[in-house]
């Protein structure tokens, strides 16, 4: 039997008299090729389809506004999305439709992939719609009811086209969380307030209300860097989103872990640009002293998501979110330590030191996540590049040296050192060399016992000169100590 029809008991008739006292005219109320009586009350995209695409469940109801019923034991229909066909669904067993009523009618079917750039393009439209909240329009073309062998059914049902609304989601937040472990900002003196940013290992976490699987293989995104703290400035604070910085991320490759729904991104380079130059100041002050750092990043991402239908263009995907960076704790979480001196060259005022002084990370040994990490992205080990110099006052008068105790030492110390030859011509640009500077450093420097100090003091000719004749002509130790001590005096 191809189906079974029912009629309602309650008939109208026509008005007036029969026309016919031999025939009884009956009024049926039709179905209307069910034009806005179809309505999809939920789906599901739960995997792959093995036949291809990503399965498809739809949970529908169907009223009947006709006088007449119909119990089917299948229907199919195929889906299409303005000229694209997006897939099959099907009923998932026998159902009857009895007159003036509305029915639960289960559908399973797939998103078959598509090829062309049109079907892709269709494809993305309705996944972007879904993402923001935009209801899409659907036709539901028949394909087939009851037996195969029923050929009029079968015919009949492929001239029903049902427009459907397809459902949107509403609030969905897609990106939840994204960790920065590490990161560089690279400061120039030419743009001090657009610091290049890179970073090898941050990640963003996503969540869909589908668990079919999604690989991000491209990301471009704006992300604002806001503050909103009890730190922040009056002047952050009637801000409305406490912006201090943009970071405007062109289109680049990304890696995700399908299982896990985390996106890893890395890029060199890319500005970080202040917005606001107060509370970017403020946010590399809290930074640099603080044990953390908690701020919002918020905007907007576009993404190429690989499926099992093809590529998909997902677009302006809105975020918010929290996230925090280690501070450097003002590089007191431990004392640094000076592992190794090298006097490098003495000067008429000063003597040059180099220094090696690895820095330790904050928090006893974790990796930080600071701004003002090293090349590597890492503050495990971050030498002093530049020389470190101690420096001694030269008093200006011979009172002066009387009652300075460090000067009358310094004074003896270069006393009892071998005199100088350095013509006139090698003095002058020793005296034109750059005088010493100091500067504060954040944290103290501790020198450990064991530490040794590298005499690589560099004389001139002339001095290296005096030196080798003396010591060709050395002298009977008796009148070396008595020398020694005149000198003294």
């Amino acid at each position: 039997m191809c189906a079974r029809f029912s009629s309602s008991p309650s008939l109208r008739f026509p008005p007036g008299p029969p026309a016919d006292a031999h025939h009884l005219q009956v009024v049926l109320d039709g179905m209307n090729g069910f034009k806005g009586l179809v309505k999809i009350e939920s789906f599901d995209l739960p995997a792959n389809d093995p036949a291809g695409g990503i399965t498809l469940t739809l949970a529908t109801s169907l009223t009947n506004p006709s006088s007449v019923g119909v119990a089917l034991s299948q229907i199919g229909f195929q889906n299409f999305f303005g000229s694209t066909n997006i897939g099959p669904v099907a009923s998932t067993g026998a159902f009857d439709l009895s007159p003036k009523t509305t029915i639960a009618l289960p559908l399973a079917g797939r998103l078959v992939p598509q090829s062309s750039d049109q079907g892709l393009a269709d494809v993305s439209t309705l996944f972007n719609g879904f993402i923001h909240g935009v209801p899409s329009d659907l036709i539901v073309q028949g394909d087939y009811a009851g037996p195969s062998d029923c050929s009029w059914l079968n015919n009949g049902i492929k001239q029903l086209g049902i427009p459907v609304v397809f459902p949107a989601a509403q609030n969905l937040q897609i990106i939840n969380a994204i960790t920065i472990p590490s990161l560089t900002l690279q400061f120039s003196e030419s743009d001090p307030w657009n610091p290049a940013f890179t970073t090898t290992t941050t990640s963003a976490a996503f969540s869909l209300p589908f668990a079919f699987p999604v690989d991000i293989t491209n990301l471009a995104s704006q992300i604002y860097a806001a503050d909103g703290g009890a730190g922040a400035t009056k002047r952050l604070a009637k801000r409305a989103d406490g912006d201090f910085a943009l970071l405007d991320i062109p289109g680049i490759p990304v890696k995700t872990d399908v299982t896990a729904r985390t996106i890893q991104l890395a890029f060199n380079g890319v500005p970080f640009a202040s917005v606001d130059n107060g509370a970017f100041s403020n946010f590399l002050v809290d930074v640099t002293d603080d044990e953390s750092k908690t701020f919002t990043l918020h905007g907007a991402a576009d993404t190429v998501a690989g499926t099992a239908i093809g590529a998909l263009n997902l677009e302006d995907i809105s975020f918010s979110v929290q996230t925090t960076l280690l501070g450097l704790q003002g590089l007191n979480a431990r004392p640094a330590t000076v592992s190794d001196l090298d006097v490098f060259h003495g000067y008429p005022d000063y003597l040059q030191i180099n220094g090696q002084s690895p820095l330790p990370p904050p928090r006893g040994g974790r990796r930080p996540t600071s701004p003002f990490s090293h090349a590597d992205s890492k503050l495990t080990h971050v030498p002093f590049s530049q020389s470190t110099r101690i420096c001694t006052t030269r008093p200006t008068s011979r009172s002066a040296r009387a009652t300075s105790p460090s000067a009358s030492s310094s004074s003896r110390s270069r006393s009892a050192r071998p005199t100088s030859t350095t013509s006139s011509s090698s003095r002058a640009r020793t005296t034109s060399r750059r005088p010493c500077t100091t500067s504060r450093a954040a944290a103290p420097l501790r020198l450990p016992a064991s530490s040794s100090l590298r005499t690589t003091s560099r004389p001139s000719t002339a001095t290296r000169s005096s030196r080798a004749r003396t010591t060709r002509r050395r002298l009977p130790r008796s009148r070396r100590r008595s020398r020694r001590s005149s000198s003294t005096r």
